[in-house]
């Protein structure tokens, strides 16, 4: 089953190492008099380090992909990925599901019911933009990046991005990336007018008759 586990891997990697990989070229936004303490030798391993945040994340709260003839671990939680098989084309079965069960035990569920109320924050067309953030959205995301801050994943990748850069971030500072980097609303071309890097990885966007992300 490891084509399904790289599937799932994949998506945890992509929200919080694509999202981050801004920090690692941009040092004046974090340091801007580059007045900022040094920080461990950087690492360039990359396989390794996206290894150690899923390990971190399973560890944790996270819970495994699984395929639909692998055993199912109640406690433990899981995601049931069924991969079509053969000959299969984009867009020739648009009504199969690939994620077909989805089991979150209650003592992972914190940060994951923190995580779903974002999901009505946006709008799905990305032909229109988006709707000026209300005071509850806002305190929405502040709940949401203060429940995964400091968790044992985001660890890893704070150090991995400290390292990168030569720096150490403060914890306001932290925040504030994280804020910026997956909630900031930006223009992404001339038909897509705005959209956030947490909409496009966990949310996605409607084309037409297409959803993306």
């Amino acid at each position: 089953s490891l084509s399904f586990t790289m599937f799932w891997k994949n998506i945890y990697i992509a929200l919080l190492l694509t999202a981050f990989g801004d920090l690692v070229f941009a040092q004046e936004e974090i340091c801007p008099n580059g007045d900022c303490p040094a920080a461990p030798a950087a690492n360039t391993n990359y396989a390794k380090i996206y290894q150690d945040i899923w390990d971190a994340d399973q560890a944790l709260n996270g819970v495994p992909g699984i395929i639909p003839s692998d055993p199912r671990d109640e406690k433990r939680g899981y995601v049931v990925v069924d991969e079509p098989r053969g000959n299969f084309r984009e867009g020739s079965n648009p009504d199969k599901n690939i994620i077909t069960k989805v089991v979150i035990p209650e003592s992972k569920r914190a940060t994951y019911d923190l995580v779903k109320k974002l999901f009505d924050n946006y709008t799905l067309d990305q032909s229109k933009p988006e709707t000026p953030q209300t005071s509850e959205e806002k305190a929405e995301i502040a709940n949401f990046i203060n429940a995964i801050k400091d968790t044992a994943p985001m660890k890893v990748a704070r150090k991995f991005i400290e390292a990168q850069k030569g720096a150490f971030l403060t914890d306001a500072e932290w925040y504030d990336a994280i804020d910026t980097l997956w909630f900031d609303i930006y223009d992404f071309t001339n038909s897509t007018p705005q959209r956030s890097g947490f909409e496009h990885i966990f949310v996605g966007e409607k084309n037409g008759s297409r959803l993306g992300g």
